[in-house]
């Protein structure tokens, strides 16, 4: 498996109870990162020989709120490593949003001191 993270490519490979199993381990190795896959649900969103199939998934990454990604594919195997990489990206944007949230926190009572002060 090949990922771009910040504009580099990393790779890895790996074994796992199957190939979506697999795929997760590998992703979780690239990004450094550790998820617990708490729900896996595949439905069929269109019919025929070239079917796309839809993976929701729900994933803990260790602080008990489970994080939700989804993904379609004519490859169920890509689109459950899609939707993985969905809910990683969404952990991390979400910790990104409540480390600026805490700075923005912490920098409002000094701008107040500096404003109130004549």
């Amino acid at each position: 498996m090949r990922l771009k993270i910040r504009g580099e490519s990393k790779q890895d490979a790996g074994t796992g109870d199957g190939p979506v199993d697999a795929a997760l381990k590998t992703i979780d190795r690239i990004v450094g990162c550790q998820g617990t896959l708490q729900e896996y649900q595949l439905r069929a969103v269109t019919s025929g020989k070239d079917a796309m199939g839809e993976v929701t998934l729900k994933v803990d990454f260790g602080d008990g709120q489970p994080i939700t990604g989804k993904c379609a594919s004519t490859d169920v195997i890509d689109a459950s490593a899609r939707a993985y990489m969905n809910a990683v990206n969404r952990k991390n944007t979400m910790a990104a949003m409540l480390k600026k949230s805490d700075a923005n926190k912490k920098a409002t009572p000094a701008l107040k001191k500096k404003v109130a002060k004549p």
